[in-house]
């Protein structure tokens, strides 16, 4: 397990065998709390699996417990398991954690701004990440990364200063179907506000949609095989300075997929 900052470290369960019941179901279902989707069902509620925090695997093993061992004083080890303190303390599993890539402005105009920021690991992107953003005396905002890995922080500095910008969450990549877990060390970076107030743009990718009307296409909003048509590209100024001569370029690594003409002028 682990608690940053501070370091905290523990061990939950047993090093080796156990063969006291109701101990060695208690242990192994500690295990199984973060690498299996059993869901327990009690009179008092279903426990799914897999759960990453310390209260999520001790209500787990609880569940266990009272359901199949509900003679037994369970709550007395759910007691003498609970040494951290923190419920909500994530727990490592799945590997060793890696070092993310982490993305952000180098400044931030005063006022009201959206400020992105990208999580990457090995340059693929990482979903549900806790990112944070704050300025002393002045805002403290947080956000989860989406599935391309970035998140948008709502700032709002009064005063010019130093912004703390910190990512965590050892689960972050978790949540991303077919991506293999790993944790993430936490990050703490700093970025600047100030600049006077002077209003800065902020492009973000908002979306898109293809149009692919006969003779080039059959019309059903996809490319299918040997189609041709047209991908709208939606972006959005979140900033609160006027863009200039905003140009996009369309990029493809599929070796079967054709862009004929890639750039796209936006305009002011």
């Amino acid at each position: 397990m682990r608690k940053y900052p501070g370091g905290s470290v523990s061990a939950l369960s047993a090093t080796q065998p156990s063969y006291t019941l109701p101990n060695h179901g208690q242990c192994s279902t500690a295990v199984r709390a973060t690498s299996d989707t059993w869901t327990i069902n009690t009179t008092a509620g279903d426990y799914p699996g897999p759960v990453f925090s310390v209260s999520g695997v001790m209500a787990y093993m609880d569940a266990y417990l009272a359901k199949y061992w509900p003679g037994s004083p369970y709550y007395q080890n759910i007691y003498m398991y609970l040494t951290l303190g923190d419920p909500s303390m994530p727990v490592w599993s799945g590997g060793m954690p890696d070092y993310p890539a982490v993305t952000y402005p180098d400044s931030i105009p005063l006022g009201p701004y959206n400020m992105n920021v990208t999580v990457q690991v090995n340059s693929q992107p990482v979903e549900n990440a806790l990112v944070c953003a704050w300025k002393e005396g002045d805002f403290y905002v947080a956000g989860r990364t989406d599935a391309t890995g970035n998140a948008v922080l709502e700032t709002n500095a009064g005063t010019p200063g130093e912004v703390l910008v910190t990512v965590s969450e050892g689960h972050a990549r978790h949540s991303t179907p077919g991506v293999a877990h790993t944790p993430i060390f936490p990050h703490e970076g700093t970025t600047m506000a100030g600049g006077g107030g002077q209003p800065q743009p902020n492009m973000r990718y908002m979306g898109n949609q293809v149009d692919d009307p006969p003779p080039g296409g059959n019309g059903n909003g996809r490319f299918d095989p040997g189609e041709n048509g047209t991908i709208i590209v939606t972006l959005r100024n979140s900033g609160n300075g006027q863009a200039q001569n905003v140009t996009a370029k369309l990029r493809s690594s599929h070796t079967q997929f054709i862009i004929t003409d890639s750039t796209s002028n936006y305009g002011n």
